[in-house]
């Protein structure tokens, strides 16, 4: 059986594979970096948003020289401790 090892390799999870000298590999899969567009995609809003509440502190983000990127996963928890939803069930 053939596996994709890119499809293995989602967030947060494993793959094993061979070297070329038959020995086992782990893979571990890294999360990527995600674009200020990609962003403003994922949460509806405009990418004009997600700089205002990049100002604001809402938004967790690396910067480097002109450059912005994300990790989602980082987004997400943040804004998940920062925001309210009114009646919204705690999990």
């Amino acid at each position: 059986m053939t596996t994709n090892l890119n499809q293995d390799l989602a967030v947060g999870h494993q793959a094993v594979g061979h070297q070329a000298d038959g020995r086992q590999a782990t893979f571990v899969a890294v999360e990527p970096f995600i674009t200020k567009p990609e962003v403003a995609r994922r949460l509806g809003k405009q990418v004009r948003t997600v700089d205002n509440w990049m100002q604001r502190g809402l938004l967790p983000y690396y910067k480097i020289g002109r450059s912005v990127s994300f990790k989602w996963s980082e987004v997400e928890r943040h804004l998940k401790a920062v925001c309210h939803v009114n009646g919204a069930l705690e999990e």
